[in-house]
């Protein structure tokens, strides 16, 4: 009988929005975004916050793209981004997920972000039966708007990173700042399209903003390494050589 009402459950979950979703007048072009209310601008900004401790890695680092002298990150403008079609894939790659590690049969080893404390008062609680966390994923101005189109995808970036192509996320803002670019002015050459789509409705573009999205991820059954060759007990990491492709 639980499980029954935990399947009944999760395929309501599978169907329905989010219930803070507004109604969008125009979603043709597939997205639409909304600037989020102060509250969840607070919680966001919580997100970003570098500890004084980790402050000197900004700016700083092998995978630094905008080199800069700076002490923290400041939230300067925030949307959600509402996609019906993304939602309801995403839930059911979740129920898949959670098949799955029903069918392994052993004990999940917990990962949890240390941005989950901060982002519990964002809305919709994470379930932690599917290891999801709360992650961010730096980028450049040129690549946002392929993510709003087609979703975070592993076919739009390098193939250069430590796991080959894949994407990229973190529980550190000073490690996700690494990745980002600054959007120098208001429709810039090849920002126009962006521009015109995400600064509307009173929402003013500021000279010399990064993007970074906020991720509700997945994380399913972990695999831990220090140097992307063996795990945490001495195991291949990947199973058909280093540049594997395919999960990760």
């Amino acid at each position: 009988a639980a499980e029954k009402a935990a399947a009944e459950k999760a395929a309501a979950h599978m169907h329905s929005l989010p219930a803070h979703w507004q109604e969008a007048p125009d979603i043709s072009q597939g997205w639409v975004v909304f600037p989020v209310d102060d509250s969840v601008a607070d919680v966001l900004a919580g997100l970003l916050r570098v500890p004084p401790e980790h402050a000197r890695d900004l700016g700083h680092g092998g995978d630094v793209r905008d080199p800069g002298r700076y002490s923290q990150l400041r939230l300067k403008q925030a949307w959600r981004v509402q996609c019906d079609d993304r939602w309801y894939q995403y839930a059911i790659e979740k129920h898949r997920v959670r098949k799955r590690l029903q069918r392994f049969g052993k004990d999940l080893d917990t990962v949890e972000s240390k941005l989950n404390a901060v982002g519990a008062d964002l809305p919709l609680r994470l379930d932690p039966a599917v290891n999801e966390n709360w992650l961010l994923h730096g980028t450049k101005p040129n690549v946002v708007l392929n993510i709003l189109n087609d979703g975070l995808n592993d076919r739009c970036f390098s193939l250069s990173g430590l796991f080959g192509g894949g994407i990229y996320l973190a529980e550190d803002s000073a490690k996700m700042d690494q990745y980002v670019t600054a959007d120098g002015a208001y429709l810039e050459a090849g920002l126009e399209d962006l521009h015109r789509r995400i600064y509307r409705s009173g929402v003013r573009h500021e000279p010399g903003v990064f993007y970074c999205f906020v991720v509700r991820a997945v994380c399913g059954l972990p695999v831990r390494t220090q140097d992307g060759w063996k795990d945490s007990k001495g195991n291949d990491v990947f199973m058909q050589g280093r540049t594997r492709g395919g999960e990760v």
